[in-house]
This record gives structure tokens, sequence and C-alpha cells, in this order.
């Protein structure tokens, strides 16, 4: 079973910014901080406050593995965090998983060479639109996620928009849409032999209470 958080910083009171921080390691407390934007220090805060949950929950600490991904000291359970507008999201798994949210924007016809393949290309000069094009890179983004490469692979390398829809490239992976709407588009990349993808959207007691 894949577990996906979905955290609403919406739903943060202003007046709990310092007590929420507490939570945080040094490090973490420090990269928040440093953020100037304060929608910026609430995703930052979120994705610690999501890694301090998995530690109380798994009773292991977060590391970085081989190529930047992060798994589990145990070396059994992965995860994956991704955050965007209003959205901080982590997916958890038993297999190698990515994610990725994106928020809707008006996509810059510069980019489409950049990201998409020739036949993706063909496929989106039909039915472009700033949505679909938001879809293909969330699903790209948590492909290279999910098999650990991140921004070392080329986007443009490898299709994820076929004829048939969005297919992952090779047999061992599937995409699943865990809750997209018009302003955020999500994506996650995991295991066929792990479909069950179950949803839990928090907002601040929820996440709160698992810290």
């Amino acid at each position: 079973m894949v577990l996906c958080y979905m955290v609403d910083i919406t739903s943060f009171p202003e007046e709990s910014f310092e007590y929420m921080l507490s939570f945080l390691d040094h490090d973490r407390r420090m990269k928040t901080v440093s953020y100037r934007n304060h929608d910026d220090q609430l995703r930052s805060l979120t994705a610690g406050l999501i890694i301090r949950m998995l530690e109380k929950r798994y009773g292991t600490v977060s590391y970085i593995g081989p190529s930047g991904k992060p798994l589990m000291q145990d070396g059994k359970t992965h995860f994956n965090l991704s955050h965007s507008g209003d959205l901080v999201v982590c997916a958890v798994s038993d297999n190698p998983i990515g994610i990725d949210v994106q928020t809707v924007e008006k996509f810059d016809d510069g980019l489409l060479a950049h990201v998409l393949t020739p036949s993706e290309l063909v496929i989106f000069d039909g039915n472009g639109s700033d949505i679909l094009f938001t879809d293909i890179w969330a699903s790209k983004e948590s492909y290279v996620k999910a098999i650990g490469t991140g921004l070392y692979t080329d986007p443009k390398t490898f299709s994820v928009l076929t004829d048939r829809g969005f297919v992952v490239p090779g047999k061992d992976l599937m995409f699943t849409d865990p809750g997209s709407d018009m302003k955020h588009r999500i994506r996650i990349c995991h295991s066929v032999d792990d479909p069950e993808v179950v949803v839990k959207r928090m907002r601040y007691p929820e996440l709160m209470s698992g810290c």
C-alpha cells in the first residue's frame, strides 16, 4: 500500500508559526527561516513536520540515500516529498516511490522543446493546455524521483504522454493521481506491485497531533 499525505498550509494559524518551528531540528529550522517569503517558510516547515511524523511513526531517522534520494534508515521504508502552492505532499511505500505536485500556471512555449519528446510534442500540439503541460511535468518529476536520478535525467529523453494516455517508461512502475484539482496537479510514481494508494488529507490539527 502507498500512503499519500496531503497537507494544506493555509490551515496553519499565523500565531502558531513559532510553536510549530520548535518541533524541528536545528538544520531544518535554519533552512525554514532562511526563506524570505512566508509561504516558502510554511512549505519548508510543513515538510519538516511530516518528516518528524514519519520518524515517530516508523521509529527510524531519515537520511539521504544514493543520488540524493530520501529513505528511512531501516532501508525498507521509502518516502518522497514535494510542495507547491498551498500543498505539501508526501508518499510512503515499501518500494521505491516518487511524488510531485505542481501549481498550474501558464506554460512558456519556449519550455516545450526542453521538456517534451518529439512524440509528446505531436500529441500536445493537438491538445495543449496549461493543465496538460503541468500534468506532463509532474509525471516526469515523479518518475525521476522514483528511479532515484532526479535532475540528472533530461526530461526530453523519455516520454510519459502517449496515445494511450500517461504511461510510465518501463514495466515495473505506474502513475496515480491522488487528487489533483484546477490549481494543483499531483502525480505519484510507484511500483505496480503496490497498486493501492490511500490518501490522507491533513490540516494543522491532524499534522501536529502526529508530531
